[in-house]
């Protein structure tokens, strides 16, 4: 396998897991408030929580994997690969968090699907 692909791939992978732990855990923490005496103690929680700094740490080893990325392929090329994190965050949404379903989610992540293929076609 080219490591440049396997540098996209991280990225993918890493940046849906952060997303994912980090809606989890925020669930769990309740909604941000805006008021700040009750803001600054929910953002020390949410910075103290374990797995909401496995999530930030995540998002920094894809910013390592990104740059193996585009030091290997045009930006033009490797970015589009990118576009895999929303569609696979709402298929996780919708298991892990019974997130509504629907047709236009579907569509969505089809027309994403279809320009991926095809932004990545060399003719």
């Amino acid at each position: 396998m080219n490591i440049g692909i396997f540098f996209i791939i991280l990225c993918v992978l890493l940046t849906v897991y952060s997303q994912i732990i980090i809606k989890n855990e925020i669930m769990n923490l309740g909604i941000m408030p805006i008021q700040m005496k009750l803001l600054l103690p929910y953002l020390l929680k949410a910075f103290t929580n374990v797995k909401i700094l496995s999530g930030i740490f995540s998002a920094f080893l894809v910013m390592i994997c990104w740059f193996g990325a585009v030091s290997r392929f045009d930006l033009g090329y490797a970015y589009p690969f990118m576009s895999l994190t929303f569609p696979l965050v709402v298929i996780f949404s919708i298991f892990l968090f019974h997130e509504p379903f629907y047709w236009a989610k579907i569509m969505g992540i089809s027309l994403i699907l279809l320009g991926l293929l095809i932004i990545s076609i060399k003719i």
